[in-house]
């Protein structure tokens, strides 16, 4: 039976590797054939937002870009998050389907494990 994984990012793409750390930690789980997920909250959206032009590093949401290729293909976004930052999905790199802060819990509960970073 495949384990089920929910990565939840929340931390902004720049000023800390936490972003890359989970990118990476995503890509060592889908090599061992897991069902992951990602769930973008907070800063965390600015992963996947499109058109970076970072000042001194690279553009991350071009990494992230490469989930297909690997088969993580279910990507979510707070739905309350997207309109705290002024974001539609057509702004984001990746296609994400939003999801209500009030079906967080119920969310949850589906996956064998959860990473927060």
């Amino acid at each position: 039976m495949m384990n089920s994984v929910l990565f939840v990012l929340r931390q902004s793409p720049y000023g800390s590797s936490k972003a890359r750390e989970i990118l990476d930690m995503v890509f060592a789980s889908a090599v061992f054939d897991r069902d992951i997920t990602l769930l973008f909250t907070g800063p965390g959206l600015f992963c996947v937002t499109a058109d970076q032009s970072p000042q001194g590093t690279a553009n991350v949401s071009k990494n992230f870009a490469s989930l297909p290729i690997y088969g993580v293909d279910k990507l979510f976004a707070v739905e309350e998050d997207l309109l705290q930052y002024e974001l539609s999905t057509d702004q984001l790199a990746l296609d994400l389907e939003a999801i209500p802060q009030a079906q967080l819990s119920a969310f949850y509960q589906q996956f064998d494990q959860v990473m927060v970073i």
